[in-house]
């Protein structure tokens, strides 16, 4: 973990924790503007792009975030 000069911390995030098919939705979510605002696509264009059911996507994006959460903020939490 580094503090740059404006105090701002920044820390390194293993992104090889993520699963090939969890990397796969993320970076597809990005490209098509699933987390901007307001949203370029939805979650069932996503599962279509992926040719799995939306539930199924879901689940994997779920399971991508939580691991990057954890990754990027679990070292400030005190268990």
């Amino acid at each position: 973990m580094e503090t740059t000069s404006s105090e701002q911390t920044v820390v390194p995030v293993n992104v090889d924790t993520l699963t090939a098919k969890q990397r796969e939705v993320v970076l597809l979510a990005l490209e098509h503007g699933y987390y901007e605002t307001p949203r370029r696509t939805t979650l069932g264009e996503l599962a279509d792009k992926l040719d799995i059911s939306s539930s199924a996507a879901s689940q994997r994006l779920n399971a991508a975030e939580r691991t990057l959460i954890r990754e990027t903020f679990g070292r400030f939490v005190q268990k």
